[in-house]
């Protein structure tokens, strides 16, 4: 087995950028420089608009990497942009929420202190007086104003997710080499030969997270080499200390062994 941990990010290097938008309808459109390496980061920033301005997932449209319009990001790189990126879009969206409620404030003839949003309308704290998400929008739009929430975040800490991982191997110390090593005998693994697959997340919580979220992406192929390494080491009691590991590189350790009993 072997354990390692990453980063969320480089600490004080890694900068996010978001700029949010509230359209005519009452929906958002949330632009952002990183790039969705297949993570699902794009859908992972929308949670975070959506969750921190208190509206359904569905009102938020992305707009991701578009370096004609979109904001600066350091790029999806050191398993930086949840937490990152992450920061800034709910800076952006706490800011947007706040520029409702002003505005509804604004229509409602009252103060902003005594209004709330509570995702679908702005309401007067202990009135019947409110005026809809859309309507608001709408009012806005033929007024000539559009409410715009630009922010950034620049990482100060990069707290690192843990992983530990475990493999098993066969060695054939006879005759030193793979049986699958060509192409015809190297079968990718089919789901019948996988069979069931469960995954459990441990939970855990950042403060300095969005949400308390941090990192989980190059964490989980850190500690593969050095965990299929031990296990040769385990199986054989050959220590191979450099990538790749090579059935010569353990046939010439099988035969250092032998010289030395």
């Amino acid at each position: 087995m072997a354990i390692a941990r990453q980063g969320s990010g480089i600490a004080r290097v890694d900068m996010g950028s978001a700029t949010i938008n509230m359209c005519d309808d009452g929906s958002f459109t949330l632009l952002v420089g990183a790039t969705d390496l297949g993570t699902g980061s794009d859908t992972i920033l929308s949670q975070i608009c959506a969750e921190t301005i208190g509206v359904d997932f569905d009102k938020i449209n992305i707009i991701a990497s578009d370096t004609d319009i979109t904001p600066y990001d350091g790029g999806a790189y050191a398993s930086s942009t949840t937490y990152v990126t992450g920061n800034a879009v709910l800076k952006a969206a706490s800011e947007m929420k706040r520029l409702i409620e002003l505005e509804g404030a604004k229509v409602l003839g009252v103060e902003v202190d005594n209004v709330e949003f509570n995702g679908k309308e702005v309401k007067v704290e202990g009135y019947n007086e409110k005026i809809s998400l859309e309507d608001l929008a709408t009012k806005l739009i033929y007024t000539r104003k559009q409410l715009t929430a630009p922010d950034s975040y620049l990482a100060h800490k990069s707290p690192p997710p843990y992983m530990s991982e475990f493999a098993e191997v066969e060695v054939d110390l006879e005759i030193g080499k793979m049986i699958t090593n060509n192409l015809m005998k190297y079968k990718i693994p089919t789901r019948k030969d996988i069979g069931r697959i469960t995954v459990e997340f441990a939970e855990s919580y950042e403060p300095t997270g969005p949400f308390g979220a941090k990192s989980i992406g190059e964490v989980v192929i850190n500690s593969s080499s050095p965990a299929i390494q031990d296990a040769i080491f385990n199986a054989t009691g050959v220590r191979v200390r450099s990538l790749p590991i090579t059935p010569e590189k353990v046939l010439k350790g099988l035969k250092q062994l032998s010289k030395k009993k």
